[in-house]
């Protein structure tokens, strides 16, 4: 059995707010910026069922989770659920595609960041755009470092404007416009196949509320905010996802709306190269917020893996002044850099990378179902935080996710091999 590192707290020092802040902030990134356009080349207007599915199965998977995080509020989030209710084999698998898919997802959106700004910068070399990315991580890392209260607020500061833009945007589309009736027939009539393929392709837009539970040992009361932060994030941005869709339907044409960038196309015909540019700019915080947060997540997790002894003991200390896991920040921040020095990561490749990035999160949300049944039934346990209409909620969620995840695969498997 590995050895256990001789454990110290981290400070907890994240409201609900803040806790809230990170969750919408993280799954508000630059997925819905560009994924839309992918989701209505295949499924057109019937886009929205895709949206709202996902949007169900990230709420069974928030509920599941809470339960999970009220039980377990320490640093690692679903690693440490799944090594404590299934052991250290499932554990061990959890934690490594957790802690990879993390700095992926991360390594993409520093890579995103650099691209975003070339309309402002007119990077002239590559090698700017990686320096670029890589100067973003170094002060994400420092600002990390210093301490997670800094972050907290870094990730307030940013998500609030962010939201506020793209609600007012919405809105505007709604005051400006009405869905065209052809465009409702299509709603109403959408293909199951093509359905389900989106909801696979967008699924990583619902991914972000998930990394509140790495976070279990800094967020104050965490068996009541944990729960309630998630399932907030879940509503919220699932309700703003919607309504831009239909701002979205209600003003650009088919084309514009297929396109790679059909929310910065929305804001041009609302109010031209001013809206252009706002709506360039919440992009950019997107991906920044983003990064920011599977950074800190990615962090947590290679922290509790190490008090495990899965990864070097040395890994596990906390700073003695900033009471955070610099060993494991720094870690992180190695392993990003040389991603993206590599150029591992391109926005060109971004339905295959959502996709597998979906099916990666989608895996270990499975066990995560499977582990309220397991732990209420073998091991007795009473959270402060229950899933309603157990045992329906946990199976519904645990086959949800396991059947998402299979066609997801299937998807995949097809388009490789043609």
């Amino acid at each position: 059995m590995p050895s256990i590192a001789k454990e110290k707290s981290l400070n907890r020092s994240i409201t609900i707010w803040g806790a809230f802040a990170i969750g919408s902030g993280t799954m508000v990134s630059g997925a819905i910026f560009v994924l839309p356009g992918a989701a209505y080349q295949v499924a057109g207007p019937a886009m929205v069922y895709s949206y709202i599915l996902g949007g169900v199965v990230a709420l069974l998977i928030a509920l599941n989770s809470g339960e999970m995080a009220a039980q377990y509020p320490r640093a690692g989030g679903v690693y440490i659920f799944i090594h404590e209710v299934m052991g250290e084999r499932w554990g061990l698998v959890s934690g490594w595609t957790m802690w990879f898919g993390l700095m992926a997802a991360c390594a993409f959106y520093l890579v995103s960041f650099a691209r975003f700004l070339d309309p402002f910068l007119k990077f002239s070399h590559h090698l700017a755009q990686t320096g670029t990315a890589l100067l973003l991580l170094a002060v994400i890392a420092a600002v990390n470092i210093i301490g997670v209260k800094k972050a907290d607020l870094f990730q307030q500061l940013m998500v609030a404007p962010m939201l506020a833009l793209l609600v007012g945007f919405a809105l505007a589309g709604f005051l400006a416009g009405s869905v065209p009736v052809s465009r409702e027939q299509a709603v109403l009539s959408g293909n199951l196949g093509d359905i389900l393929a989106v909801t696979g392709i967008i699924f990583v837009s619902y991914l972000g509320f998930m990394q509140l539970c790495s976070l279990g040992e800094e967020v104050k009361e965490p068996d009541r905010n944990i729960p309630r932060a998630m399932v907030w994030s879940v509503a919220v941005v699932t309700l703003l996802y919607l309504l831009i869709l239909f701002a979205l339907m209600r003003i650009l044409p088919p084309r514009e709306l297929a396109g790679t960038a059909p929310l910065q196309a929305y804001a041009f015909r609302l109010a031209g190269a001013a809206g252009n540019i706002s709506m360039l700019a919440a992009c950019i915080v997107a991906t920044i917020t983003s990064a920011n947060v599977n950074f800190l997540s990615a962090s947590r997790i290679s922290f509790a893996m190490s008090r495990n002894g899965f990864m070097q003991g040395w890994a596990a200390a906390v700073h003695p002044v900033y009471s955070t896991p610099h060993r494991a920040l720094v870690i992180s921040t190695v392993v990003i850099s040389a991603a993206i020095i590599l150029g591992l990561f391109s926005p060109q490749s971004l339905i295959t990378l959502s996709k597998i990035a979906s099916a990666l999160y989608l895996f270990n949300y499975t066990l995560i179902c499977l582990c309220v049944v397991r732990s209420r039934k073998i091991q007795q346990t009473n959270p402060a935080f229950k899933v309603p209409f157990y045992p329906v909620l946990p199976l519904l969620g645990a086959v949800s996710c396991l059947l998402l995840l299979i066609y997801i695969v299937y998807t995949v498997i097809r388009s490789i091999t043609g």
